[in-house]
């Protein structure tokens, strides 16, 4: 075998080597990807699942310090109450509140505190709509969503109709976009209230 020979087995060798070493670093990236857009699609749909079937049942959609079911439009946040009871001789019908109070309020809002990992949290306050600062333990008990990068709430009183939009976002060196999105548009539904 002479010197050329040697070299050109070595080129053609090194430029399979390197075919194949490129070919699997993309096909890395594309599983890591087509992962994490399962993954961010899942968690938006569990979110949205969670949500509707709560808020089918809902009533007094709005904000407990004005008067409950008025026009809510692009916010970030939603407050509504749930039924607790049938008692007319306590409510003189339906007994409105959350979890735990009569007459207290469950609010779907943002826990921006880190900004890495947006999470869209179910809470509950007293009759008052108390702000909430505290996104652990007994007010915001649950995490609906990790990774949102969009949450949009309207409620149209008329037809009793309330309208969610919901996007995750996941950001990672890994993704072979550098992010991934939910769909190249948040996930939407439209709820309509069984309980004006």
């Amino acid at each position: 075998m002479t010197i050329t020979e040697l070299i050109v087995a070595v080129a053609i060798f090194v430029a399979i080597g390197g075919a194949l070493a490129v070919s699997l670093l993309m096909d890395q990236r594309a599983f890591v990807t087509s992962e994490s857009f399962m993954h961010v699609q899942q968690q938006a749909r569990r979110a949205l699942d969670a949500m509707v079937k709560e808020l089918r049942e809902s009533g007094n959609i709005d904000s407990p310090t004005t008067s409950p079911n008025q026009d809510v439009t692009n916010t970030t946040r939603l407050n509504f109450q749930i039924a607790r009871s049938y008692d007319d001789a306590l409510c003189g019908g339906i007994c409105w509140g959350n979890d735990a109070t009569t007459g207290g309020w469950i609010h779907y809002l943002l826990d921006t505190t880190n900004a890495t990992n947006v999470r869209l949290m179910r809470c509950q306050s007293g009759a008052s709509d108390t702000v909430i600062a505290d996104f652990g333990g007994g007010t915001c008990p649950t995490t609906l969503s990790n990774d949102v990068q969009t949450f949009q709430a309207d409620y149209t009183n008329s037809t009793k109709t309330v309208t969610v939009r919901l996007e995750n976002r996941l950001a990672s060196s890994y993704l072979a976009t550098g992010s991934v999105r939910t769909t190249p548009a948040p996930l939407r539904t439209q709820v309509k209230l069984r309980n004006p």
